[in-house]
């Protein structure tokens, strides 16, 4: 392949069918990619697409970003745990592809460079190959995402929950709880506003849950009493062979009643036909980790990548206003 070229496609420039086409063939799909799905989530985004000399495309990247201070910045948008570099399939021998991969990383940063001062974009695990990144000052700090195996025989799954899970799972049907499917996500997003302390934006979210509802990728499971009252409720994904964990709530005075432990088993136990995996997403806090981990789901890495191209004393107040920041909990 002797000449590829990476360029930048705006929003307005991008063709819906063409793009989400190129997703749905590549090996790297995955829903966040789409994009009816970025257009929600994103305050704005543009497409980094490389092709050959014959304009066909080879790889896209898609990149949400933010201006502030006149300062572009690429950041992971809410309710989008990580993207993709995304690659056309390729029938080459492994030494090839790679060579191949790394070229068209190569011009995909350098391009991400021109356009993005600060870059901090998750990876899919799908993208094992990200030398290119590292070899040009990135960041790669490894985070993780939890996966649960889900069994013809859900007796088995049941059988790989944890002593305290299952405790959970009866005491919530022992007081009387039973979970049900949500035609709203209104009462899951109210417990939400009064319990989660880290801020999100309702109107993406029922935007998402409009736009999903239509395309049959999403659901809801809440868990209530004899008397209708929500004790807690799950807002998922489906796309392909997985269930894919987007939102959850529950009112923290009833916890120990188990209402989320019983949602999620119902949401096993009901597990469509060619649902392969749970996809929780994951936390890189302990106990959320303990939680997900009680279910018998295993941990599955993907990349933070990081990199700051601002010039050197930029850079320095950048960390300083990032460091105030954090540390005071106020915007300065």
């Amino acid at each position: 392949m002797k000449k590829i070229e990476t360029f930048v496609l705006q929003r307005d420039q991008i063709e819906d069918a063409v793009w989400n086409e190129f997703v749905d063939q590549s090996p790297q799909a995955n829903i966040y990619s789409y994009t009816w799905y970025l257009d929600v989530v994103c305050e704005a985004w543009f497409g980094l697409v490389t092709k050959n000399n014959a304009e066909e495309w080879l790889a896209i990247m898609p990149i949400p970003f933010f201006s502030k201070l006149k300062i572009k910045r690429c950041y992971m948008p809410i309710f989008c745990q990580h993207l993709a570099i995304l690659f056309k399939p390729w029938q080459k021998k492994k030494e090839k592809e790679l060579g191949l991969k790394k070229r068209i990383l190569q011009l995909t940063i350098s391009q991400l460079s021109a356009t993005i001062k600060i870059v901090r974009y998750n990876t899919l695990g799908s993208n094992r190959y990200l030398l290119p990144f590292y070899w040009q000052g990135y960041q790669m700090n490894l985070r993780y995402s939890y996966h649960l195996k889900i069994e013809a025989d859900k007796q088995n799954n049941f059988e790989q929950l944890s002593h305290k899970t299952r405790t959970c799972i009866r005491k919530a049907i022992n007081h009387g709880l039973t979970c049900e499917n949500c035609e709203s996500i209104e009462a899951i997003v109210s417990i939400g506003e009064k319990e989660i302390a880290v801020n999100f934006d309702r109107q993406v979210l029922f935007k998402l849950w409009k736009i999903l509802k239509t395309k049959k990728i999403i659901n809801a499971v809440k868990a209530v009493d004899n008397n209708g009252k929500t004790y807690a409720g799950i807002i998922y994904l489906k796309f392909r062979d997985k269930y894919i964990y987007l939102f959850g709530a529950a009112d923290k005075s009833l916890n120990h009643f188990g209402g989320m432990s019983l949602i999620i088993w119902h949401i096993i136990q009901h597990s469509e036909n060619g649902i392969a995996y749970h996809d929780f997403q994951g936390s890189m806090i302990e106990s959320i980790e303990k939680f997900y981990r009680g279910f018998g789901t295993s941990p599955k890495p993907y990349y933070q990548l990081y990199k700051n191209n601002l010039s050197y004393p930029l850079k320095v107040m950048h960390q300083l206003y990032t460091f105030t920041k954090s540390k005071f909990n106020f915007n300065v």
